[in-house]
Formats: structure tokens, sequence, C-alpha cells
């Protein structure tokens, strides 16, 4: 466990170092939540207040997510795989996985006490008449839905990585993936929005436990045995990901060490 904390703090020191880049891409990234956050909060009369309220409040929330969970490993680990130097991470005593999670919750954790919650902190000002605020339980209940979205998005990045070790040119998955979170996982716009057949197609992917689901408890949109049977089945996929992803990151390590000597 030591040297995984050490990993973490190393991640936390590198942060520190390169905190103007880190300021500029939560910038970057907060930008569009104001976007919407304004455009949905002066829709005026062709919304309900309740409406307006709990979509200014799922993109807030989905901006809190997204910085909470996502991983940003995979085209630098992929190059590495792709020119050799990923070997580097096999001479070292840790499991590789191990030291992609400690390393991304070092950094995640600078970038939520400097960067992330102070701008929150600012949005949920501007929008304050907006936000939806979750009592207890439903907040207790984000909090599951949320780990459970770290692992899910956690196996998914180690499955568009280890494409790097069965096809030279893996960088378009990094792309798929971005997609289908954005579009299948409700980052874009609640899968409510979507025509019926294609919002429950959706809402049986994994995707839909990274965003859509976790957001929607914070804001109280499902009761409290619905939430349950999310969280439910964002475990499921949590559990299954990373156990598939384990095994074809074992395959193309094992792949790599043959064509490496």
């Amino acid at each position: 466990m030591k040297k995984y904390l050490t990993i973490a703090k190393a991640e936390w020191l590198d942060a520190i170092q390169s905190y103007q880049e880190v300021i500029l891409w939560i910038i970057i990234q907060s930008l569009p939540i104001l976007v919407m956050g304004v455009l949905w909060s002066s829709s005026g009369a062709s919304l309900s207040a309740a409406k307006i309220s709990y979509l200014v409040s799922y993109y807030i929330v989905i901006f809190l997510v997204d910085r909470l969970t996502s991983f940003y490993f995979e085209k630098n680990l992929q190059d590495e795989i792709r020119e050799g130097t990923f070997s580097r991470y096999l001479l070292k005593p840790v499991m590789v996985q191990k030291y992609l999670i400690w390393a991304g919750l070092g950094g995640k954790l600078f970038n939520s006490i400097f960067l992330l919650f102070p701008i929150m902190l600012i949005i949920s000002t501007v929008f304050s008449g907006y936000l939806v605020i979750p009592n207890l339980l439903y907040l207790c209940l984000f909090v599951v839905s949320l780990i459970s979205a770290f692992f899910i998005q956690f196996s998914m990045s180690i499955l568009v990585t280890s494409v790097a070790f069965f096809i030279e040119q893996a960088f378009a998955f990094n792309h798929l993936h971005w997609m289908l979170d954005a579009v299948a996982g409700g980052y874009m716009l609640p899968l409510t929005f979507y025509p019926k057949i294609l919002g429950n197609f959706f809402g049986f992917l994994p995707f839909a436990c990274v965003y859509f689901v976790p957001v929607n408890i914070f804001t109280g949109q499902f009761p409290v045995e619905i939430a349950s049977q999310k969280i439910g089945v964002s475990v499921f996929w949590a559990i299954t990901l990373y156990i598939f992803s384990n095994f074809v990151w074992r395959t193309g390590i094992k792949r790599y060490s043959s064509v490496g000597g």
C-alpha cells in the first residue's frame, strides 16, 4: 500500500508543477457547462421551472462526475506500447493497473481541492436559483454510483489502451470511447430526450452508468427503489468490465512480451 500512496503523492507533485495546464483544461471544460446552464435557464415559458432546474443541475453535476471519474492515460500508453517504451512499466514492482488507479487518484485529489471545487462553487453560485440539492439518502446513493462510474471508466480506458497491443493505430478507439460517453452516456443530452427505443437501448449500456445514472440520482429523478436498481446495474457493469478488461490486458501483455522479446 505504501508504494501506491507514494505513486499518488508523485502525481500530486507533478500536478502542482503543471498547474497552469490543469487550470486551462478545467476552464475549457467548464465553459460548455456555463453555456448550457445559461441556455436552459433562459428558456423562459417554453419549459416548466422544475424542468429548467433539472437541466441546469444536470449539466453542472455532469461536470463534477466527469472530473471525478474520467481517466486520460490512453493516448500516452498507446504511444508507449507502439514505440516499445511501455516495457519500463513491466520492470516496476507494481501492477500497472493499480499504478494507473493511484496515479489517477493523486491527480484528482489535486484537481478537486484547488480547481474543481472552487469552480463548482462559482458555477453553483451563478445558478443558485436552479440547482437541485439532494437529501442525505440520495447523496449517499450518488456517492455509491460515483464509485461504480469510476471503475467503469477505468475499465473502459484499460480496454481502449489494450487495443494498442493488437492494432498499431489504435487512437481511433479513444474517439469512439469519447463519442459513446457523450451520446450513449448522456453527457451531451439526458437519455430521456432521445426517442424512447433509443433511450432504452442506451440505458442498458455501461455508458449510461457513468453519467446519466449518477446525475439523475443526484437530482432525485429516480425513486429510491429505482435508484437502488440502477446502482445494482452499475455495480454489475463495473465488476464485469473490470474482469473483462483485465483479461484483455493480460492477453495483450503476453502478445507484447512475445513480440518484444
